[in-house]
């Protein structure tokens, strides 16, 4: 585990990747109290606090900052600050489209490539049809390759809303 990741793309295969790092580093999941996630759009100073705070329940916690398209300079200023030095019980997960154009987004890649993971997911590597198959298959549902394929040509490319029809479908089965 890295204390900190950039991952930057697809939001569908961003989730599907954050699902595996909190699995692995909190076995509650998401409702854990040591999971707290903020919104880039709307932080400037709160995620670098939780990150820095030490858990008193758990050994580790997961500070998830989301939406980094949006991010003000503020924000980029006090990760790239934070990513100097950052706490070993914390994994800082930074995710969203792309870093803005906007202040020290170079800095901070290149600083998070340093100190933990940088990842860029694309939907075009993945076929549709295999997510939908992957994403039924973690669900133990079972589809005919015809049914994958009026699903996926109902849906188009948009692997998110995808991945939710088929949480609709698992609900229902």
């Amino acid at each position: 585990m890295f204390p900190v990741y950039l991952l930057l793309g697809n939001a569908a295969l961003i989730e599907r990747y954050i699902e595996s790092l909190v699995a692995k580093i909190l076995p509650q999941g998401k409702k854990n109290t040591n999971f707290i996630r903020f919104d880039a759009e709307e932080s400037v100073l709160e995620p670098i606090i939780e990150a820095q705070t030490v858990s008193m329940f758990s050994p580790s916690r997961i500070v998830l900052v989301s939406r980094a398209e949006q991010a003000n300079i503020q924000l980029l200023d006090n990760l790239l600050q934070y990513c100097q030095n950052p706490s070993e019980k914390t994994v800082l997960i930074v995710c969203g489209r792309s870093l803005p154009q906007k202040g020290p987004s170079r800095k901070l890649k290149k600083k998070i490539t340093q100190k933990g993971e940088v990842r860029e997911f694309k939907s075009k590597s993945v076929r549709p049809n295999e997510y939908a198959r992957d994403i039924a298959k973690q669900k133990s549902l079972r589809f005919s390759n015809q049914a994958i394929a009026s699903l996926c040509e109902m849906v188009g490319d948009n692997l998110l809303a995808l991945e939710r029809e088929i949480d609709k479908l698992h609900c229902y089965a």
